[in-house]
């Protein structure tokens, strides 16, 4: 018996001696219900999963260094742990519930992302001021060290068919049902694949709740409304704009492609601005001063809105947990295309919207 139970059975003792008027019998119930949930919950014979980061930097003999982790939900990292550098040499170790992707942080600047595993891990750093390293020990670095972040359809269903039951290709199916698109259940029969180590990373529970919004938000699905406030405060929502063509696109102000594709995606507002088509930008930042600071860099001359709190309610709705994504809205209201780029909107204008003669 675990000393959670102990302690629990010592209280409810006392309570009992002393006669408490409040401990009546529901009272009881509630201890006896609280008891067999926490025995129920532990499974004695499930073994405590540890893990052991063992890093050299070559070039760096003192300092600090950081573990740190995207919070899937806020879309914000988060640090795990701190440690200090001593003569080139640092680890870290603990025990995790929830296996994921991880960085070694230094400087606050650079980066070195890896996959903790429930074993030894090995970093050796050449040059901390570049985020580059030689990462050994699991199967899922190896993985990565290979295939890095294979988010394209056809290679990461394939490398996801191969090794269902890693980390990995929890990891890679998260990104993948988001950045793709794909008909009848083909997702389903994906998720379906995933088992054992897979099942009991941070991205399985995710990755269940965004295929049911990515389901809702398919070819010929009305678009979900939603209202968001502008960079003046100003209330807007999608259904004001009921009526034209719709080039929703989603982004962030440290998206380096959302960056990058924003002078694009103004040449194309100002091409085709007399087509009865309207864009609107949301961006899922945290930080409102960094977003509206972005859309004053970049120019962009279409509404934008934000709720500043990182991945919200219209990330879930639209399942969008990755940016850029982009969608194109038909004017009564169902979705015709998501997930393009910039150099796909010719093809994309073509297919979808009637050019005005």
């Amino acid at each position: 018996m675990s000393s959670i139970h102990l302690t629990f059975l010592l209280l409810y003792e006392i309570f009992d001696y002393i006669n408490l008027p409040n401990l009546q019998m529901v009272n009881k119930t509630i201890f006896f219900f609280i008891f067999f949930y926490l025995s129920c919950s532990q499974n004695p014979n499930t073994p405590i999963k540890k893990y052991l980061v063992d890093g050299y930097i070559e070039n760096l003999k003192e300092g600090s260094i950081k573990l740190e982790k995207l919070d899937l939900i806020s879309n914000e990292r988060y640090e795990v742990a701190i440690t200090e550098i001593k003569d080139g040499h640092f680890s870290f170790s603990d025990t995790i519930s929830k296996w994921g992707l991880h960085s070694i942080v230094i400087d606050d600047s650079i980066r070195i992302p890896f996959f903790i595993e429930p074993q030894k891990v090995k970093i050796q750093i050449p040059d901390f001021k570049r985020d580059s390293a030689f990462i050994t020990g699991g199967i899922n670095n190896e993985l990565f060290s290979k295939h890095h972040f294979a988010f394209e359809k056809n290679k990461g269903i394939a490398l996801i068919e191969k090794n269902p039951n890693t980390t990995f290709a929890a990891f890679t199916t998260y990104y993948v049902i988001m950045n793709n698109n794909f008909k009848g259940d083909t997702v389903n029969n994906l998720i379906s694949q995933l088992n054992s180590e897979a099942r009991e990373s941070d991205y399985y529970a995710h990755i269940l709740k965004i295929a049911k919004s990515i389901d809702k938000t398919s070819y010929g699905k009305n678009a979900p409304d939603f209202t968001v406030k502008d960079t003046t405060g100003k209330e807007i929502s999608l259904s004001d704009f009921k009526g034209k063509f719709v080039v929703l696109d989603f982004w962030t102000s440290w998206c380096k492609p959302c960056r990058e594709a924003n002078p694009l995606w103004k040449d194309i507002y100002i091409t085709y601005s007399n087509q009865n088509i309207e864009f609107l930008s949301i961006s899922f930042d945290v930080k409102c001063h960094l977003w509206k600071a972005a859309v004053k860099k970049d120019n962009l001359p279409w509404p934008n809105g934000s709720n500043c709190k990182g991945w919200d309610e219209i990330s879930d709705l639209y399942g969008v947990k990755s940016v850029p994504q982009t969608f194109l809205i038909h004017p009564d209201g169902r979705i015709l295309d998501k997930n393009f780029q910039p150099k796909d909107f010719d093809t994309v204008f073509k297919n979808h919207i009637k050019p005005i003669k």
